[in-house]
């Protein structure tokens, strides 16, 4: 991983990280801004998701605080509700729900190298009182989303760190819902949905 991204990848702590990374070089440093440009947008669009990655199984939709749907690209502070085939969190009202914590945005065209990043945290339902984190990590883990352009060469990247099953709630069913789902996440199933998107964002159709 790039030092320069150090600061918005997390140190991982606790449970095994996971890096997954693609690259595409295209003839032109005019392609690669192309590229570079639509891949941003894509990771922005995070409504698209699952669009843009045919094969993954969970719904993404990027909400304000209040848990209202934006159409727009996502930006620091906004919520992405995550409707996962299976049993959904009573905490989320069925859904995981995790926060825009950090973005760190060094797009430059006119620059050899530029970069987008995004970091999420698991975190309770936006409107709700209660604190306690609807999803089935704890709000310990993060997924950090990279786009960057090396001269004629984009990368498409996804960090996750200090992944813990979330079995300190409260509520009986949705731990043993947090157990299954996030063992299934911790045994690789995510993984595979994650190279699947990150794959599609630099995609030059879909």
């Amino acid at each position: 991983m790039n030092p320069s991204f150090e600061d918005i990848v997390p140190e991982n702590k606790k449970g095994k990280p996971s890096d997954i990374e693609h690259s595409v070089t295209v003839a032109s440093r005019e392609k690669a801004i192309d590229v570079f440009k639509t891949a941003a947008q894509r990771m922005l669009y995070i409504n698209d998701w699952q669009r843009i990655g045919s094969f993954i199984s969970a719904v993404f939709d990027l909400t304000n605080p209040e848990g209202q749907k934006l159409e727009r690209p996502a930006a620091l502070g906004d919520f992405i509700r995550i409707d996962i085939q299976g049993p959904g969190s009573s905490e989320g009202d069925g859904y995981d729900w995790v926060f825009i914590e950090a973005m760190d945005d060094k797009s430059n065209s006119d620059a050899e190298e530029e970069s987008l990043a995004m970091r999420v945290r698991p975190c309770k339902q936006p409107g709700k009182e209660t604190n306690a984190v609807a999803h089935f990590f704890t709000g310990e883990a993060t997924s950090t989303f990279i786009i960057r352009r090396d001269q004629n060469t984009v990368t498409s990247s996804y960090h996750g760190r200090n992944e813990i099953l979330n079995t300190g709630t409260g509520k009986p069913l949705d731990k043993v819902r947090n157990v299954i789902m996030g063992g299934a996440a911790l045994a690789g199933i995510s993984e595979i949905q994650w190279d699947v998107l990150i794959r599609s964002f630099l995609k030059q159709e879909v």
